[in-house]
């Protein structure tokens, strides 16, 4: 199984911490669901950070927005920009129907998948220990 480090080196970008990637060892299945509430908010937010930076947001991911969104209370007050989860739902919804986006929208949507991904970290961590 692919560490969320090695995830991401797929996409030239490394975690700002080691948290990201512990947690994702050991919460996230290499296939599936996760089996803790934590597991699955690290990796539906793992997934759209992933479809904005590897795909460029050419896949459906309603699934994992509605996930996120319907449990952003347990983060949001972890987020950097308030508005990363908005930008990031606003980018891939916008992007499955056209990747015609400007490289300052593509930019600003792939700082708000790192940001949110951070928060669901800093969300964890603590009940983790």
């Amino acid at each position: 199984m692919k560490s969320f480090t090695e995830f991401l080196e797929e996409l030239n970008y490394i975690p700002e911490s080691v948290e990201a990637d512990i947690l994702w060892k050991e919460l996230v299945p290499a296939s599936g669901k996760a089996k803790t509430p934590e597991g699955e908010l690290l990796r539906m937010a793992g997934r759209c950070n992933y479809e904005i930076c590897n795909n460029g947001g050419g896949n459906n991911r309603s699934e994992e927005l509605n996930y996120l969104k319907k449990n952003s209370n347990l983060f949001t007050k972890y987020l950097k920009d308030k508005s990363s989860l908005s930008v990031v739902s606003t980018f891939l919804t916008q992007a499955v129907h056209s990747l015609n986006y400007s490289d300052l929208e593509y930019e600003i949507a792939v700082k708000s998948g790192e940001d949110l991904v951070q928060a669901v970290v800093a969300y964890i961590m603590p009940k983790h220990r």
